[in-house]
């Protein structure tokens, strides 16, 4: 529409001067068309107009937005042959071209030019440079002007969690503990142990549904309400970090503070990355006991998730001696078991292949009145295949039929005792419970068919899991 004026302008035999020129390449740049702003120019040259200072200025922007970096910096290199002084919007734009590639070094250079210019880069000029270097992932860039805006506005600067949340997760991929304790810090000072983190203007988005998690728990699998979704992208980051530093207990803590802040908040899909952390060996199993049973007694509260990290990560290890161990201090650490705990130790029996302390821990989960779920018959229906009793995971099979189980259908322990027919010979009764599966409305894959069909040779019995020569206060028999 502007250009439709112009040529309009131009039928009316009006002389185009610098400043229309000027707000037509500022159209231009803001859509990113590179050609069309340096068409202008064209123009510009046709009616002797000589740009200045806001047509370089509009230029960089075009090119920077059009990604055309290198020609934004050439025609700063031009401004310097023709003696034109850059403006604050010159700088700004400079900045951001190289930020946009990438250059640090150049962007650097080009806001040391801009404050020994006596161009003032202000807070406005700040704020675009830390937007810029963090949609750019360039962590050095952002935290230097992020620490620019607290020296210029003082303590009371304010960034929404949004920037918070984007610096944590920038300092998370570089493993920069440093910076995201410094970060970590101003958030609990701008916010404090409060729900202003809540704030209208910081709440931008919904937090999406989230899968069953095995260190998480049945009062936390809750929906998490809207306003948590900020909380959540500060402490997620931060936790991510402390963890790629090593620092277990840091990590732990984020995670109480948390749940104290939001008890409602699902911790499952954060607890998640603790487990997979501390899976890597016993020792950091231990380590993370320990952490925990000392953060008990310093008066925090522990949801049941940060004892089920333990024990899960116990599980994956193979480890029933501590699995288990951990499990009896469930009381001490004064959390209650739930589902996710009671998984956990059925996955580790079925990994050890000890049926009968499966289905104790079954009964024992019965007892306490905790509804198993799809997970918990998946992993004793797999424990009486790695036992082969196929008699056992049919009836298991039939308990989870029968509605003991959730009212949502599930496949996975369908599918595990199809394969173990399949490798048994025993196509026919693999087949029947696929229709059982089509007819309760669960997808039988292709895949799963030829599994049927084409069954592989039976394996050789797996090595037996061998505890023995480790020694340790927490190493009980199951």
């Amino acid at each position: 529409k502007a250009f439709e004026y112009y040529e309009e302008m131009l039928s009316l035999n009006i002389r185009p001067n610098v400043n229309l020129f000027n707000s037509l390449i500022r159209v231009a740049a803001r859509l990113g068309h590179v050609d069309r702003a340096f068409s202008i120019i064209e123009q510009m040259e046709k009616y002797r107009v000589s740009p200045n200072v806001f047509t370089y200025s509009w230029l960089i922007m075009a090119c920077s937005n059009g990604n055309e970096t290198t020609r934004a910096f050439k025609l700063h290199e031009i401004m310097q042959q023709n003696r034109i002084q850059p403006n604050r919007t010159t700088y700004i734009q400079l900045i951001n071209a190289a930020v946009r590639a990438r250059d640090v070094e150049r962007g650097f250079d080009f806001l040391v030019a801009m404050e020994n210019n006596a161009r003032d880069p202000g807070e406005r000029t700040y704020r675009s440079l830390l937007d810029s270097a963090l949609n750019g992932d360039e962590l050095d860039f952002a935290v230097y002007a992020y620490r620019a805006l607290i020296t210029l506005l003082g303590e009371e600067a304010y960034f929404p969690v949004g920037v918070y949340s984007k610096l944590l997760h920038t300092a998370a991929r570089r493993g920069n503990a440093e910076v995201a304790n410094e970060i970590f810090g101003r958030i609990q000072k701008q916010f404090g142990a409060s729900n202003s983190v809540f704030s209208p203007r910081d709440t931008t988005a919904a937090a999406g549904g989230e899968e069953e998690s095995t260190a998480g728990s049945s009062e936390e699998a809750a929906a998490t309400p809207v306003a948590m979704s900020p909380l959540l992208s500060v402490f997620y980051p931060y936790m991510l970090t402390m963890l790629r530093a090593d620092n277990l207990k840091a990590a732990f803590t984020a995670i109480l503070d948390l749940h104290e802040l939001a008890p409602t908040v699902s911790l499952g899909w954060i607890m998640r990355e603790i487990t997979d952390y501390i899976s890597v060996s016993t020792e950091r199993a231990d380590n993370a006991f320990y952490i925990i049973e000392e953060l008990k007694n310093d008066g925090r509260i522990l949801p049941t998730s940060a004892a089920n990290v333990v024990v899960s990560a116990c599980s994956e290890l193979g480890d029933i001696d501590r699995c288990f161990a951990t499990y009896q201090e469930y009381a001490t650490l004064g959390v209650s078991p739930d589902v996710h705990t009671f998984n956990a130790l059925i996955r580790c029996c079925m990994r050890r292949r000890q049926l009968a302390a499966a289905v104790a821990v079954f009964e024992d989960m019965k007892k306490l009145e905790i509804q198993p779920n799809a997970r918990t018959y998946a992993g004793m229906v797999a424990a009486a295949v790695r036992a082969g009793d196929t008699n056992k995971a049919q009836e298991l099979l039939a308990d989870f039929e029968a509605g003991v189980g959730p009212t949502a259908p599930s496949a996975e322990p369908y599918l595990i005792l199809v394969r173990k027919l399949a490798r048994d010979g025993r196509s026919s009764e693999a087949h029947d419970l696929m229709n059982q599966m089509e007819a309760k409305g669960l997808e039988v894959s292709g895949n799963l068919r030829d599994y049927v069909a084409n069954p592989p040779e039976p394996r050789q019995p797996a090595r037996e899991w061998n505890n023995s020569g480790r020694s340790g206060e927490r190493q009980h028999a199951a």
